[in-house]
């Protein structure tokens, strides 16, 4: 069974035409997607040639083997990964008892914080805070 990401290898480094069989994943946007992420040349390719024809076209053995014809071949299928590189910062304040403290969510509480960074300042413990308090 192959996803969309092995037939955009295979689209990329192999010459040899093969069928797609009913239990693969073949999503032609995504492959589409991962063969532009191989360089900028290949991103031209398939903008100025498929945008248009993807819409038209439906059979995905059809669109599989257009692409096997007119896509130069290259010795290594690299292509860049298009997710999230939205990673959360971790915060100096204890977040986790703040949220249960003020009776919201950790994920409230972290949008506020977000938007308003200012208030991470004010949540954070310092050592001195607390035996001043004492």
């Amino acid at each position: 069974m192959k996803n969309s990401s092995d037939f955009a290898r295979d689209i990329l480094s192999t010459k040899n035409h093969k069928d797609i069989s009913p239990c693969d994943h073949f999503i032609p946007y995504l492959v589409q997607k991962y063969i532009s992420g191989a360089s900028p040349e290949h991103c031209n390719l398939i903008n100025t040639i498929l945008n248009a024809r993807l819409s038209v076209w439906k059979d995905d053995q059809e669109i599989y083997d257009f692409l096997k014809c007119f896509i130069p071949k290259k010795k290594s299928s690299y292509f860049t990964y298009f997710g999230s590189k939205n990673k959360e910062k971790e915060s100096k304040a204890d977040l986790d008892g703040i949220s249960s403290a003020l009776e919201i969510s950790k994920k409230e509480l972290s949008e506020m914080i977000q938007y308003f960074p200012e208030l991470e300042e004010s949540f954070k413990e310092d050592k001195e805070k607390i035996l001043k308090s004492r």
